[in-house]
């Protein structure tokens, strides 16, 4: 990745966990970073899977919040 999609993958993950630890989940919030970090993973390939799995569950809990 260039520096700018670091940075930009690094805001995302930073929004997303700020966003699912809070008593109340905002689901904009959250289902907006979740994008941009599923977009970051799948341009890496093979490398991001791991992330397309923990959005993946951690969205997954956040739903029945």
């Amino acid at each position: 990745l260039s520096k700018e999609q670091q940075v930009s993958l690094k805001d995302d993950f930073d929004r997303f966990k700020l966003e699912a630890l809070k008593d109340k989940p905002s689901r904009k919030w959250y289902s907006l970073s979740a994008e941009g970090l599923i977009d970051a993973a799948k341009s890496v390939g093979e490398v991001g899977k791991p992330v397309l799995e923990i959005i993946s569950s951690i969205s997954s809990l956040l739903k029945f919040s």
